[in-house]
């Protein structure tokens, strides 16, 4: 194994060689006739737009293959989320313990097929949580993390009025507070 200076020493050398290759490279376009120099930048374009097609062709593969699990993931939250806003409307409180279970296949999914920015706003929701919020502003953060969701899935919800995917879980009246609605 390469260790340290060597590595630094190898790393100089592998630029330097590659420089020079290029710069011959470069040199022995210009000195060749118009012929050959169009031919090989013609040549050098196809390439370079093959990998750049095949570089999208694997990003769309493999988001395609990530969807139907993060779709699975979000699904586990919104039941979630639809079953904690229908245990308030009955006055039923579930459990810290039953709550942590409930969120486990969620979090489980966060953890393996979502990135920074749904992550971020669950964390700042739970520590809020934890530390007590108003329903408003749960409310509000509920909104960000659905809209997050969204977006990742491909849903442009610019259109859309603040509080309407949580309103979707309301009753008309509940709807018109968040909404902004006199009733």
């Amino acid at each position: 194994m390469i260790k340290g200076k060597s590595r630094a020493t190898l790393g100089i050398f592998v630029i330097v060689f590659a420089l020079l290759l290029i710069g011959l490279f470069s040199w022995s376009l210009i000195e060749a006739d118009a012929n050959t120099r169009s031919s090989v930048i013609g040549l050098i374009g196809m390439i370079a737009v093959g990998i750049a097609a095949h570089y999208q062709t694997k990003k769309r593969e493999i988001a395609a293959r990530h969807f139907s699990e993060k779709r699975k993931g979000y699904m586990t939250f919104i039941d979630l989320f639809f079953e904690i806003t229908q245990a308030q409307k009955t006055k039923k409180r579930l459990s810290d313990k039953q709550l942590v279970q409930k969120f486990l296949p969620f979090k489980k999914a966060l953890l393996i097929w979502r990135g920074g920015k749904i992550i971020e706003l669950w964390n700042s929701f739970e520590i809020k949580a934890i530390n007590g919020q108003s329903p408003e502003e749960a409310m509000s953060m509920m909104e960000d993390i659905l809209r997050a969701i969204r977006s990742d899935l491909g849903h442009d919800d610019s259109a859309l009025q603040p509080g309407s995917l949580v309103a979707l879980m309301l009753v008309a009246q509940d709807k018109n507070k968040v909404l902004g609605n006199p009733i």
